[in-house]
């Protein structure tokens, strides 16, 4: 992520979401291991401090590519040629209680700013009322 991208975005009136995730494992490829979640603490940190006002979490269920983030085991069932990655230890429901605090420290930081979404552009110019939630 660059700073410049986030200023960009308010120069230009245009809202900016990135995306983190835990990690991600394509076993037989490549891995980026969650490193006990400094890897996606460390995206989240760094988008916070260059004030973003929405964080996209990518994927709440892709087992496939090792980036979920709901409640799994840290003992996975053994396989002949598949391996399933754990939670290198940490409680089942960490990554969910992460990014709950992380959402509850975004709004909280939106609210103190008075930056908030409240608008978005229809496809036809109009505006319409952005949905429910930041995160």
């Amino acid at each position: 992520m660059s700073a410049g991208n986030v200023t960009w975005c308010k120069d230009n009136n245009v809202e900016y979401m990135p995306v983190v995730f835990p990690g991600f494992s394509w076993h037989n490829l490549m891995m980026a291991r969650r490193q006990n979640a400094r890897a996606v603490s460390a995206q989240i940190k760094e988008y916070m401090e260059n004030d973003v006002t929405m964080i996209y979490q990518a994927m709440f269920d892709e087992m496939d590519e090792g980036t979920a983030i709901f409640k799994i085991t840290n003992n996975p069932p053994a396989g002949g040629v598949s391996r399933f990655l754990d939670l290198e230890g940490l409680p089942s429901d960490f990554y969910l209680k992460l990014l709950g605090d992380a959402a509850k420290e975004l709004k909280r930081k939106t609210a103190q700013t008075g930056r908030k979404k409240t608008e978005l552009q229809s496809e036809d110019g109009g505006v319409k009322p952005a949905p429910g939630g930041i995160f």
